[in-house]
């Protein structure tokens, strides 16, 4: 759950399911509360506030990063770029900072647009794949559904230490250096 202006939550769940299943129209809401109701009440105030209409239900497709991002004079950036599971909520601002940095690289090499295209890439690989994996790295075990491996997982989970966490998140958020526009 991630809070956005105007007082609204965004929020998601992962279930696994075939692809390409889809809920019979007016059932959305009732299949996101047989599946994840119950779990406490802050979920349960989510889903119960959540007008039907606004319940998506989207298949996940995941690939590894890749280091091509265009070519001559065309490269891409976000989704079509450095494409990243939603469990840190950084697909858009990878977005935004990709288009931070490309655009500071084509203010300082307008004369070179396929070399400027280069640079932007390179500039921004190691840092989309940093969240590109670490998004991933708790996508997968977090599909697991062996009982036994949930609950080792749940509870490595919780016994990491806080100055772990703060580590892991001060990599992931704190660290990024944004050229100046």
């Amino acid at each position: 759950m991630f809070h956005i202006s105007g007082g609204r939550l965004y929020w998601y769940a992962y279930l696994n399911a075939p692809e390409g299943v889809e809920d019979p129209p007016g059932e959305r809401k009732s299949e996101v509360r047989r599946h994840f109701g119950g779990w406490n009440d802050v979920i349960d105030e989510t889903i119960e506030g959540t007008d039907e209409a606004h319940n998506l239900r989207n298949d996940v497709h995941d690939r590894r990063p890749s280091r091509k991002w265009g070519e001559g004079r065309v490269t891409m950036l976000g989704d079509a770029a450095h494409p990243t599971t939603a469990n840190l909520g950084q697909g858009a601002c990878q977005a935004l900072e990709s288009a931070v940095w490309l655009a500071s690289i084509l203010r300082d090499h307008r004369s070179e647009p396929e070399e400027a295209m280069r640079r932007y890439e390179a500039a921004r690989f190691a840092r989309a794949a940093l969240i590109t994996h670490a998004s991933w790295s708790i996508a997968v075990p977090g599909q697991w559904s062996n009982p036994w491996v949930c609950a080792v997982r749940n509870r490595l989970g919780y016994s990491l230490p806080k100055s772990l966490k703060a580590l892991i998140f001060e990599k992931a958020f704190l660290t990024t250096e944004l050229p100046t526009l």
